[in-house]
């Protein structure tokens, strides 16, 4: 069976989310690795990059907006990794429903930030 690396950022409490309680977790990632769990496979977290885990494949979840590029380096360096092409989730990255200037728009519009969630994980990762 594999054994499958989970990349979390340095500050990140993946494991203190509840982990085997899917119903309380917003992350399908708890209910994925348990999956993976009954069905024979072993799985490790990975808080940062600076200690190498071994491990078939692995998983990117660094929850922020934007991946240091050191967390991709270190991603690149399994044999599979998921969500490292996904280095950036802002607004203004994968939505195209923008208002610029000149635009010709004259009707009401909802600001949103660029940061995803509002930017709380940033904020909960940038206090530790």
């Amino acid at each position: 069976m594999a054994h499958i690396v989970v990349i979390t950022h340095e500050h990140d409490r993946l494991l203190e989310r509840k982990l085997f309680r899917r119903a309380e977790s917003s992350y399908m990632i708890h209910a994925i690795l348990e999956d993976l769990r009954r069905r024979g496979h072993s799985w490790t977290i990975a808080q940062g990059f600076s200690t190498k885990i071994a491990g078939d494949a692995a998983v990117l979840h660094v929850d922020s907006t934007t991946v240091d590029p050191a967390y991709i380096e270190y991603a690149r360096g399994f044999p599979l990794c998921l969500n490292v092409g996904v280095t950036d989730i802002s607004k203004s990255r994968v939505s195209t429903a923008r208002v610029v200037p000149h635009d010709g728009w004259e009707g009401p519009v909802i600001v949103k930030g660029v940061l995803n969630c509002g930017g709380l994980p940033e904020s909960r990762l940038n206090h530790r």
